[in-house]
């Protein structure tokens, strides 16, 4: 049983490009006489070079970099929905279905 999070977000990192990344872990911390901080553990997902066998029209395939990092959650701007890809030995490509929700792009 596999119990990490699924979700998906843009971040707002890039003013050229949308940013997608894998929200790993939510935290909140309270640093001594300070505010209270939200504080996401992300993992970025960058586009692939793999090719799927049957490619369609606005087709992307991302994947998960390895390396973690910390964002405040003040810049995620949306979530979004990744498809898992199957039949394929790496478990870290996804496809973007960006048909889902209308106003994400």
């Amino acid at each position: 049983n596999d119990d990490r999070r699924c979700d998906h977000v843009i971040v707002n990192d890039n003013p050229e490009d949308l940013t997608f990344a894998h929200l790993v872990e939510v935290f909140r911390c309270k640093p001594p006489n300070e505010s209270l901080h939200n504080i996401g553990l992300i993992n970025m997902l960058t586009l692939s070079k793999w090719v799927p066998k049957t490619k369609w029209a606005g087709c992307r395939n991302y994947e998960e970099k390895k390396a973690t990092r910390f964002i405040m959650l003040k810049y995620l701007v949306h979530g979004m929905h990744m498809i898992p890809v199957f039949d394929v030995p790496r478990k870290d490509l996804k496809y973007l279905n960006d048909i889902i929700d209308g106003d994400m792009f």
